[in-house]
């Protein structure tokens, strides 16, 4: 029985091939989940960092906010101006009555037209830069 003597290697050597695959496969597996761990570390390090610079930032933000708030009326025109040609005739008239910061920040529809802002649009982009400022 020379064919099956012969079959009989070469099944032998089938569940030997395999055996060394299965091992392979585990090694490989094995090395692809330490990566894993160590990119997953990485990772919650990337992440813990974040959450450290949005919380700086948020502290920036308050800051920020705050020294609107002291703005003098010189500092709210030039921001006033700085937003377009659009705009310089409503910082002049800021300036001219000297609004502050706070003022500023408090401003609503009916202020902007008592200064002389007849476009509703313009009233409602220069809300929503003060509204932006708030929010920084």
């Amino acid at each position: 029985f020379p064919q099956a003597s012969a079959a009989l290697t070469l099944l032998s050597i089938i569940q030997g091939s395999t055996a060394v695959v299965h091992a392979y496969a585990a090694k490989e597996s094995y090395q692809l989940c330490q990566k894993f761990k160590a990119f997953e570390g990485k990772l919650i390090d990337i992440i813990d960092n974040l959450q450290e610079i949005r919380n700086s930032m948020k502290t920036c933000e308050q800051q920020y906010i705050a020294r609107i708030s002291l703005w003098d009326y010189q500092q709210v025109s030039q921001w006033v101006k700085a937003i377009g040609t659009d705009y310089v005739l409503i910082g002049n008239a800021f300036e001219k009555e000297k609004v502050n910061g706070k003022e500023l920040l408090e401003m609503d529809h009916a202020d902007l037209e008592d200064f002389g802002m007849k476009k509703r649009l313009y009233r409602k982009r220069l809300l929503s830069r003060i509204a932006q400022l708030n929010q920084q």
